[in-house]
């Protein structure tokens, strides 16, 4: 905690922020049509979903609340 929390500012780093980077893995690794594309991401194989993260231009995940907060 020396350099800072290690958590961002929740309206810099919020679920709003990574939801586009969240559809393009989804779109890439062809859960797309699934009717739960976080289960779909969760039983691939690491290597796919490996693949799909580091081709992305998904940039840097930090650690996120996947909460709401009212401002």
């Amino acid at each position: 905690m020396q350099s800072g929390n290690s958590v961002p500012y929740r309206g810099t780093y919020g679920t709003d922020y990574y939801q586009p980077y969240y559809n393009t893995i989804v779109n890439s690794t062809g859960c797309a049509n699934a009717v739960d594309t976080l289960g779909c991401l969760r039983a691939l194989p690491f290597t796919t979903l490996n693949a799909a993260v580091n081709t992305s231009s998904a940039g840097l995940w930090y650690p996120t609340l996947d909460v709401r907060i009212a401002e």
